[in-house]
């Protein structure tokens, strides 16, 4: 994909998005409204007190209109075509919404609430109708899932205006009229649309108008929806042969379709049985009671204000968002089915544990939202899996999975390590829960437990330079797993300082190795369609290795010799990655190298590339597809390199011409996103937690797990908006958040200090800036930025410059504390982070619009770097 194509998507997305506010309309703030409608002191109405028969008419009134709408707009929406269909759905909403918050009485509440619901009917047919028909093909799919996602933001949107407007006067009124000024900017949004080009060409071969008239005027739209001039020869050309396909489709010049009845006969009958079937337990095992009066469920629950039970709503609304992006991206890792089964376990088990509360566990609240919250999430997972069928690739999905997460087991193990040192430190400088008599640790010996890790991975990165190529990307991994498992054991049994500092070094020798071998084994195995998710989701795998490492360090913080748990907690986890390593075939990339280089017989290793290639794709040993392609790489790796030997730039290049400014912008994001004090914050943040107020080690490693959730939350968002914003964007607002909360801590210390929670929210901005700017943007613009022939050793010297600078933050963080003060610490990183701040404004370049797509070494030959020779 070139780079007027990405932009020409960028121009699609504006367009949908327009569209996408109708499916966002369709969940509000019912919730809330019906709490607020209810109050004889809020309500603001003589005609508070309904009965349930009139609760739930005003609840389902929007539900009857959709309903009713659904079946309006089967026999009219051919005439209105896709465009006035989305303009009349939101023209109701704006009427609903606008009749419900100014209702003088009941009745014509519920006349507003069947307006809208009117609306809804129309907006679930005509959005996805449009969006599938204009949007390009190689992201229909992403869109299409994106609307579970736009509906689950409409109820967030409710659940937030509600409880904000909870404690008002007639607050249902502006709940429900929150919808009006949405309603009228999809309105508007849509009125700026072109016609969908299909309906157009369907109405003319259908004899419902001009072929000549309504053919140009398709032509125009669709130029104008991929952002080209009108009428250019691309979209005529597009045009021309859309044309050509619905007729051969029909059969004729009339497109032909089955009648009603035809669904319920042969395979459609099955179909329909099966899609009914999805759909009707979707709504009867209790979604839309969850969801319309979670409200009410948590004021039974214990929350008996009405403004507690609306924010905790809120933060089941967030959860709900999380899920949700969770399900869109595993979807077509892990299949419909197995979501689904084990979506409906959730939602069964959470129904009980309500069933459990209301019967005889009323005095622990907690397990009402906590069943809400599994409710939710299983429901979202549930509902994405049971969405559209996205288009597969010719590959075997379940192929994919291990060979993909057991060498993202290695970013696991080295979060882990970062999350369960936060914990094993306060545990082993404790006189009554170290279970040592050398748990008195001066700063210097703190800072060498902390940071051991990272200078054996620093060490490790050196050491795997020279032996990559020799050992292979599957035998590095093993040696990874393998020096995790010692590392993690030698430390969880030292009985002494210098021994537990021999494990702590050996554990990173562990990390040097897998952050080199992982990426690169996913890089060279995985499919490439799939391949840059794969490998952002990295960053992922990191962070759900910080938060299951806070985890266990809340679980074993009031144990003696809890840091020892801690810490040999990751030894069975390490033990699980080598043994799937094991089971994993080698990359055919490096065996093709390895063969071409001279290295190995070319006829032997070709044979076993293809065995392996074979096997990564769910494919019989030594099958034609494979063979093929295993030719093409090679022919592929040798035009590459000019020659039987592949050529690689030297380290010297990479100080060269563009490689050189390549290098300063890589490493100067690798270096400033360990100096802006990120180490420390991660490493530290349950001693900053209790020097912040919460002086329980266990009350500091559970307000951990929080800000890990929230890390995991953040990263979440950032892979999956990194392509819509752009890098340097989100580079630049990430990095002006990670300022305020550095500034933030710095208040807290010097003035703020009766105000623990000033703190807790200052580590959560950092860490939320972090996950959407350093974290995750670094590494895909160090991938991105050096030309192919150093890229090697650019990524390299990025590793180096990576670990060298993160161990030397993280050691020196406990000395600087104690001589500068932690006021003035963080007063230091802040203004590092200013400077950072200033580098990428003034040097980094964007490189979303950059595309060097690799199928087992095939390069884009447009594409060697995105930095200009000087």
């Amino acid at each position: 994909m070139n780079i007027y194509r990405l932009e020409l998507q960028q121009q699609e997305k504006k367009h949908i998005k327009r569209i996408l506010i109708g499916l966002l309309l369709f969940c509000r703030a019912t919730s809330g409204a019906t709490l607020s409608l209810q109050s004889a002191e809020l309500s603001g109405t003589t005609w508070f007190n309904l009965s349930a028969v009139q609760l739930g008419l005003v609840v389902s009134g929007s539900l009857y209109g959709a309903l009713f709408g659904s079946i309006l707009v089967y026999p009219i929406a051919d005439f209105l075509g896709r465009k006035r269909e989305l303009l009349l759905a939101a023209l109701l909403y704006l009427l609903g919404g606008s009749v419900t918050a100014y209702a003088p009485g009941l009745n014509v509440l519920l006349l507003g609430r069947v307006l809208y619901g009117l609306g809804i009917g129309l907006a679930m047919h005509g959005a996805p109708l449009y969006i599938a028909e204009t949007c390009p093909s190689q992201i229909r799919g992403t869109l299409i899932s994106l609307k579970e996602l736009f509906i689950v933001l409409g109820i967030l949107l409710g659940y937030f205006v509600g409880s904000f407007q909870i404690d008002a006067v007639g607050g249902w009124r502006y709940m429900f009229g929150f919808s009006a000024p949405v309603a009228l900017l999809m309105g508007l949004g849509v009125w700026s649309l072109p016609e969908s080009p299909r309906w157009l060409l369907l109405r003319a071969i259908q004899g419902k108008a001009s072929l000549q008239e309504y053919k140009e005027k398709a032509i125009v739209a669709y130029s104008k929806l991929r952002g080209r001039p009108a009428g250019d020869k691309v979209s005529e050309k597009q045009i021309e042969d859309t044309l050509v396909s619905l007729k051969t489709t029909s059969g004729s010049d009339q497109e032909s379709e089955g009648s009603i009845f035809e669904v319920f006969q042969g395979p459609s009958l099955k179909a329909f049985v099966i899609g009914g079937g999805l759909v009707l337990f979707q709504q009867i095992t209790g979604q839309p009671s969850v969801l319309y009066y979670a409200g009410q469920i948590l004021q039974t629950a214990g929350f008996s204000a009405a403004a507690d039970a609306t924010r905790v709503s809120v933060v089941i609304g967030v959860f709900k968002l999380l899920m949700t992006s969770i399900a869109i991206l595993k979807v077509d890792d892990l299949g419909r089915k197995p979501l689904l089964i084990g979506g409906i376990s959730g939602i069964t088990v959470s129904l009980l544990l309500l069933t459990a509360y209301y019967k005889f566990l009323g005095g622990f609240p907690l397990v009402a939202v906590g069943a809400l919250l599994l409710y939710v999430g299983c429901y979202q997972v549930r509902a994405t899996a049971a969405g559209e069928e996205a288009y597969q690739e010719d590959f075997n999905w379940s192929s994919v999975i291990l060979p993909f997460v057991f060498p993202a087991l290695g970013g696991l193990l080295f979060g882990y390590d970062i999350g369960a040192t936060s914990g094993a430190t306060l545990s082993l400088q404790s006189a009554e829960l170290s279970g040592t008599t050398w748990f008195n640790l001066s700063a210097v010996q703190l800072g060498l437990v902390v940071s051991g890790s990272l200078y054996g991975a620093l060490f490790g990165s050196i050491l795997v330079y020279p032996i990559a190529d020799f050992l292979g990307r599957k035998r590095e991994l093993l040696l990874a797993a393998l020096l995790y498992l010692l590392g993690g054991s030698v430390t969880a049994y030292a009985p002494g300082l210098n021994v537990l500092l021999l494990g702590r070094v050996l554990y990173g020798l562990g990390i040097g190795l897998a952050m080199h071998g992982a990426p690169l084994y996913i890089a060279e195995t995985c499919p490439s369609q799939i391949r840059g998710t794969l490998i952002s989701l990295k960053e992922l795998f990191i962070v759900l290795g910080i938060l299951l490492g806070y985890f266990v360090g809340s679980f074993q913080i009031d144990a003696v010799g809890g840091w020892r748990y801690m810490f040999g907690f990751s030894a069975p986890v390490a033990l699980l990655m080598g043994l799937g390593v094991w089971s994993l075939p080698e990359s055919p990339r490096w065996l093709l190298l390895r063969a071409i280089q001279g290295k190995a017989s070319l006829q032997e290793y070709k044979e076993k590339a293809i065995v392996a290639y074979s096997k990564l794709r769910g494919r019989p040993a030594g099958d034609k597809v494979s063979e093929k392609q295993i030719e093409d790489t090679l022919v592929s790796l040798k035009t590459t390199s000019g020659s039987d030997q592949e050529s690689e730039g030297s380290i010297f290049e990479v100080f060269q011409g563009p490689s050189l400014k390549a290098f300063v912008i890589g490493g100067g994001l690798v270096l400033f996103q360990q100096i802006t004090g990120q180490p420390s914050v991660l490493y530290y943040a349950g001693q900053i937690l209790q020097t912040a107020g919460f002086s329980a080690a266990a009350d500091a490693t559970r307000v951990s797990v929080v800000i890990g959730v929230f890390k995991l939350l953040m990263t979440s968002i950032a892979i999956l908006k990194v392509d819509d914003l752009g890098r340097k964007p989100l580079l630049i607002g990430g990095i002006s958040g990670i300022t305020v909360s550095l500034l933030l801590l710095t208040a807290y210390y010097k003035f703020l200090g009766g105000f623990p929670l000033v703190a807790v929210g200052a580590l959560l901005l950092y860490v939320g800036c972090y996950q959407i700017s350093f974290g995750p943007i670094s590494w895909l613009m160090v991938s991105e930025i050096f030309p192919s022939r150093t890229r090697g050793k650019g990524i390299s010297l990025a590793v180096l410059t990576n670990f060298g600078s993160n161990a030397l933050v993280t050691f020196a963080f406990s000395p600087l504390k104690e001589l500068l003060g932690a006021e003035n610490l963080f007063l230091l990183f802040a203004a590092i982070a200013l400077v950072s701040l200033g580098f990428v404004l003034l040097y980094v370049p964007e490189t979303k619009a950059l595309n060097d797509t690799k199928e087992n070494g095939n390069q884009n030959p447009r594409h060697k770097t995105i930095i200009p020779s000087e």
